[in-house]
């Protein structure tokens, strides 16, 4: 497996930027470093369902998970249940990781449950408020 640090360097050139802010590659570094400390319950080849908005913490989160060796599947936040039940249905989660502000995050939530029972089998995570 070839590990995401190999393509990155420690400098202070922009590595990432949105609407709301930049990083770079050091403070990138520094933050998915963090951040795999902080997955301590994804495991090499586990399905991780990241539903989320396009942001540097998402993509940090991605780079994070792709560092561990999971099966990312990028979930869009605006999909409905039926889009949900049927990617549930093709690639069950070991673990659902939502990156949200609380009230889409339950909404997240309200959806999994009323849809996909099976789906709290998963551990589900919110990682940001």
């Amino acid at each position: 497996m070839i590990s995401i640090f190999k393509f990155l360097k420690s400098t202070n050139e922009l590595a990432l930027k949105d609407q709301e802010k930049q990083i770079t590659h050091s403070e990138l570094i520094n933050i998915l470093n963090k951040k795999i400390q902080t997955l301590t319950q994804i495991q090499a080849g586990d399905v991780v369902w990241l539903e989320s908005k396009n942001t540097i913490e998402s993509l940090v989160t991605l780079l994070a998970l792709w560092e561990k060796g999971a099966c990312v599947v990028p979930i869009d936040n605006a999909l409905g249940l039926t889009e949900k039940n049927d990617l549930y249905d093709q690639l069950p989660p070991q673990h659902v990781l939502i990156i949200s502000s609380e009230n889409e995050y339950l909404r997240s939530l309200e959806c999994v449950h009323a849809e996909n029972k099976s789906v709290l089998d998963a551990q589900i995570i919110q990682l940001s408020s």
